[in-house]
Formats: C-alpha cells, sequence, structure tokens
C-alpha cells in the first residue's frame, strides 16, 4: 500500500486560505506576494477526537465572517461544522448532521455545501437523495437547524435528480443546483 495516497476521512489544515485538494481540506499559508509556502498546522480526522461524518470529505464552505466551516462528508451522508480561529486557521469540531438523524432528510451522498452571503442559511444537495437541503445558521455558533428539503419529483420540484453542485447569485436570492442525471 503506498503511503502518498489521500486519507478521504480527514482535513488537513495549513496555516492561512482553505484550498480543497481531492478529499482533504488544506488550509495553507499562500499570500499573493509569498505564493508557494505552506505551514502545517494540524490534522483532523474522522473517528479522532469527537470528529465525526468526514468520510469522503468532498467539498466545503467558509462562512462569510471566517469564523466557521461546513464539510460535506458524502460517505457519511453528512454535513461537519467546525469553528475556525481566524488567527491560527485552527479548527474545532462543533457538530454534525447526519442523514436520518434527528429527522434530518435529504443528504444521502452529500457532494457539495455552500452558505448564503448573510451568513444565515447553509444549503447542501444529496445525489442519492436527488434533493436540496437548508439548514439555519446561528451567526454566532455557527450551529446548523435543519429547515427543509426539496427533492426531485415531489411538491412540483424538478431538474435535481443526481444533484451535484450547489451555488447562489452574489445577492443571495437564487439557489442553483447542477444535477449529474437529469437531463
Amino acid at each position: 500500500m503506498s503511503n502518498n495516497r489521500i486519507d478521504r476521512k480527514a482535513i488537513l489544515v495549513f496555516v492561512g486560505v482553505f484550498i480543497l485538494i481531492g478529499t482533504a481540506l488544506v488550509n495553507t499559508s499562500q499570500t499573493w506576494a509569498d505564493a508557494g509556502d505552506l505551514t502545517f498546522v494540524e490534522f483532523q480526522k474522522d473517528g479522532v477526537n469527537g470528529v465525526d461524518g468526514l468520510d469522503g470529505a468532498r467539498s466545503l464552505t467558509v462562512s462569510p465572517d471566517g469564523n466557521h466551516v461546513y464539510v460535506a462528508g458524502y460517505g457519511d451522508d453528512a454535513i461537519n461544522v467546525f469553528s475556525r480561529n481566524s488567527t491560527t486557521g485552527l479548527l474545532t469540531f462543533i457538530e454534525v448532521h447526519k442523514d436520518g438523524i434527528d429527522g434530518i432528510d435529504g443528504l444521502s451522498e452529500t457532494m457539495d455545501v455552500t452558505i448564503s452571503p448573510d451568513g444565515d442559511h447553509v444549503y447542501a444537495v444529496g445525489f442519492d437523495d436527488d434533493a436540496l437541503v437548508v439548514f439555519s445558521r446561528n451567526n454566532t455558533t455557527g450551529a446548523l437547524t435543519y429547515v427543509q428539503k426539496l427533492e426531485d419529483g415531489q411538491n412540483g420540484v424538478d431538474g435535481l435528480y443526481g444533484a451535484y453542485s450547489i451555488t447562489l447569485s452574489p445577492n443571495g436570492d437564487h439557489v442553483y443546483v447542477g444535477a449529474f442525471r437529469d437531463n
């Protein structure tokens, strides 16, 4: 077995700006004037120190205030919430929201996660559930509260078959979902 494989259950943190590489979250110290220099800070891994839901870490987003990071865990059908120290970049696990637990539905094979420009809502797409999931967000703690699921073929919703990616308009008024299986 090669030691060069990417651990699909981990987040790597370096100092600086967050970048997704493969299935690991990397926080780098790269600046515009000092491009290329990285300093390793920490490693967050599924199943270690209370962290749960990172299996198949697929995408991430940082809150507009920079204080929280949200990670889509494809293999765990989950959204992970971390607080972020804005000086050091260190992450602290806060909570996980998993499909089928505590009334949450629509996160099966969570592919993508994004946050509204005002930071009030977090949106995720579940590939296997053909769904868009909405959470409200506590701007102070970063904690999420499940609001709703919009599912392909339900209540007039169409075009979410194989929901794969999600983005919002710059003002946050419109949500756009790319669906892999829908034509």
